[in-house]
């Protein structure tokens, strides 16, 4: 029953990109020898619909998928060895940060034209 919930939990398709590219961008990264592959975008996908279920909203919102990126798809990279000695300083928040930017610059988050407050009436 609660799988089914979450299935229900609506993720707007500029969301769904968004994910995607973010994935995507992991791919792209100097500092990443193996990127995230497109089960991690699913499982992000997954994982921010249980978020929002949550948080009882039967909806995603951005901040969702920024909350979630780092946890569900930091420990499927492969970090390069240059960048894994540059970053030794670096605790697991710190270097997530690191990597969430590097993302986050490849794939902006998108502007969305709704209201988060009213999202889910309509």
């Amino acid at each position: 029953m609660l799988v089914a919930a979450v299935e229900e939990v609506y993720v707007d398709p500029l969301l769904k990109r968004w994910a995607v590219e973010l994935v995507r961008a992991t791919r792209e990264l100097e500092q990443v020898d193996v990127g995230a592959s497109v089960r991690a975008s699913l499982s992000l996908e997954r994982a921010v619909r249980a978020w929002a279920l949550i948080a009882g909203r039967n909806y995603v919102v951005p901040a969702d998928i920024e909350r979630l990126f780092e946890p569900v798809v930091g420990h499927r990279l492969v970090l390069g060895v240059d960048f894994a000695v540059d970053a030794e300083s670096l605790d697991r928040e710190q270097l997530g940060r690191v990597i969430w930017d590097a993302c986050l610059a490849r794939a902006p988050r998108p502007q969305p034209d709704w209201d988060e407050e009213r999202f889910g009436q309509g």
